[in-house]
């Protein structure tokens, strides 16, 4: 399962988060097709999907959504995050095992799709209540690893590339910069798990975006890019991309770059990840990505 899509004139992959378009995560087959066809107008090469929402498809659907991708050359990396009630850090063993098995079962319809990444918050809770000290964090770090071994095991049967995201102190606390995400995958020590960066995250919590990258190395999988404030990239904010494409460079980084940008207020995806304002005023969507993917070619190429 590798990404076929290959233009000579490009150095990586470049692709989008399938929210970006939406206010709740939930989408029916027809408009999952929709989104394939346009990122494929877009120039795009992969689709980022939750995996919830292609899970919820029948096996027939799955397969016609597969197929409209494999049609337009268009990949698919996945997302899923755990909760509260499937953390793999947690001291509840039942809770550790219910995320075991969630996090299998990603691999495996990833397998089903022929994708290649799974992203997210894969070590523990998205935006998790701790008061915790730095002794009781690394507790939690050592359960989240010590999960992981076993979850491996699946990405190594299914040749499924998996990646801890590294984010910011207030959306989790386990993993906050590239130097602890390393630890945590050369611990578990599997050829399948890997680094997620995002510069929106790394901006928050990073001395420096292009030392994180670089001490990433080829732990580094998949990289998240968007504005500091989570406008596509190039479209206002004040991400040093020259310093991005410079390090990705020096790493020789083989990964997709998958845009995570947020524009629209409310629903499920405005509320949870605090879009306030409005970001979109009168700019067309599909127009500001379109630019913006030029803009990160002439920044990272």
């Amino acid at each position: 399962m590798t990404f076929t899509k290959f233009n000579p004139v490009e150095m990586y992959k470049y692709g989008i988060f399938y929210g970006y378009w939406l206010r709740n995560f939930d989408a029916d087959l027809d408009e999952l097709k929709q989104y394939v066809v346009k990122v494929d107008d877009l120039g795009f090469d992969i689709l980022e999907l939750g995996c919830d929402v292609v899970d919820e498809l029948s096996d027939g659907e799955k397969k016609e959504l597969k197929d409209e991708a494999e049609s337009r050359d268009i990949d698919f990396s996945f997302n899923t995050n755990l909760n509260g009630e499937n953390d793999i850090s947690l001291e509840d063993r039942e809770s550790r095992k219910k995320g075991i098995e969630h996090l299998k079962k990603c691999i495996e319809l990833i397998d089903e799709m022929n994708g290649e990444v799974l992203t997210g918050l894969t070590y523990g809770a998205w935006n998790p209540s701790f008061k915790g000290d730095l002794e009781e964090k690394r507790s939690y770090f050592d359960r989240s690893v010590e999960s992981w071994k076993e979850i491996a095991k699946t990405a190594e049967e299914h040749d499924v590339k998996c990646t801890v995201e590294v984010v910011n102190r207030f959306e989790q606390f386990i993993l906050n910069t590239s130097s602890e995400a390393v630890e945590f995958v050369e611990r578990v020590d599997s050829p399948n798990l890997g680094v997620l960066l995002d510069t929106y995250h790394m901006n928050i919590e990073e001395d420096s975006i292009s030392e994180a990258i670089e001490s990433a190395g080829d732990r580094l999988f998949h990289l998240h890019v968007g504005e500091n404030n989570r406008k596509p990239p190039g479209r206002g904010g004040h991400i040093d991309w020259d310093s991005v494409g410079e390090a990705l460079d020096s790493i020789g980084f083989e990964g997709g770059i998958v845009m995570e940008p947020f524009l629209l207020s409310g629903g499920e995806i405005g509320s949870s990840v605090g879009v306030w304002r409005d970001l979109k005023g009168e700019k067309n969507l599909d127009e500001e990505v379109r630019e913006s993917l030029e803009f990160l070619k002439k920044k990272l190429e």
